[in-house]
């Protein structure tokens, strides 16, 4: 089953991208974090196949740059969903260097960076 995103983020204070948009222009290459909170908008069935397909609308929108430490955790996070989802204990090549880019490289404000006892941000 496939599942569509509709477009439109929250116009008020849920929408927290625009807090990274210094990092997209000034560093166009790097890879960052956003968190999403979705409900179903619509579900649409094909009337001939009967494939269902709902859009998910977005109820709020948090944005992490990928040297923060939170954005490490989120990581960390994304990896062990995957594994759950797929039952696949590794992640493709390409999709490990993005998340991998992600891994703080100096302290944030809020906390510090990833531990070096945790085997998750040691390669």
């Amino acid at each position: 089953m496939s599942v569509k995103l509709s477009p439109a983020f929250p116009a008020d204070d849920r929408n927290g991208m625009a807090s990274i948009a210094p990092a997209l222009t000034d560093r166009p290459d790097d890879v960052h974090v956003a968190v999403l909170l979705v409900r179903t908008k619509e579900i649409r069935t094909n009337a001939r196949t009967g494939d269902v397909v709902p859009t998910a609308e977005i109820l709020a929108a948090e944005a992490f740059t990928g040297t923060t430490a939170d954005a490490a955790t989120l990581h960390r996070l994304l990896r062990r969903q995957h594994e759950r989802r797929t039952g696949k204990v590794e992640l493709p090549l390409e999709l490990e260097e993005a998340i991998d880019a992600l891994r703080p490289s100096t302290p944030d404000a809020g906390g510090g960076s990833a531990s070096q006892d945790d085997p998750d941000t040691q390669r």
